[in-house]
């Protein structure tokens, strides 16, 4: 409902808190790519790839994590996310693992910041032990809890946590 401006509605309510909220929307405001590099070898074998994690914030900063080889990242997952990681794509790794770091990213910009974030290192013994930290149970007697939904909504919670206060104070004011 748009309302009118007596009586506005939800959606210009939003609105309004989205204008004075576009500050702090923008802390969390980040993309993610991932791809494969070859390394060098001294060895005349043939090098593998491995997966580097690209992080962008909203000012154009960025940060180069080392995830390691296919094999590494299937089996970080199967520790943390998905137990049949197996039988995955590359396209579907890829994925699983900009999710599980998209939380992490929230989570830490939440407690910390950009500046602590690009300082620090996290790779994927770090973001593992968070995620068990963080009560990551794949499952539980017979149903199987989607560790991708328990990230998004971690991520959406963090995300709304700020605005929500926001516009309720918005609303008593």
């Amino acid at each position: 409902m748009v309302g009118t401006s007596e009586r506005p509605g939800f959606k210009l309510i939003m609105e309004a808190a989205k204008e004075d909220l576009k500050p702090l929307m923008d802390i969390y405001t980040f993309s993610l790519s991932i791809g494969f590099r070859l390394h060098k070898t001294k060895k005349k074998s043939v090098a593998s790839p491995k997966l580097y994690l690209r992080v962008q914030n909203y000012e154009r900063r960025f940060k180069n994590i080392y995830i390691g080889n296919v094999d590494y990242a299937k089996t970080f997952l199967s520790e943390v996310s998905n137990p049949s990681s197996e039988n995955m794509s590359i396209d579907e790794i890829k994925d699983e693992i900009k999710y599980v770091y998209s939380a992490y990213i929230r989570h830490y910009i939440w407690k910390n910041d950009w500046d602590q974030f690009f300082k620090s290192k996290h790779d994927l013994a770090v973001v593992k032990e968070w995620s068990i930290k963080m009560g990551s149970i794949a499952f539980v007697g017979k149903l199987e809890f989607s560790y991708i939904s328990c990230v998004n909504r971690c991520a959406i919670l963090l995300l709304l946590k700020p605005i929500l206060v926001m516009v309720k104070l918005k609303m008593l004011t």
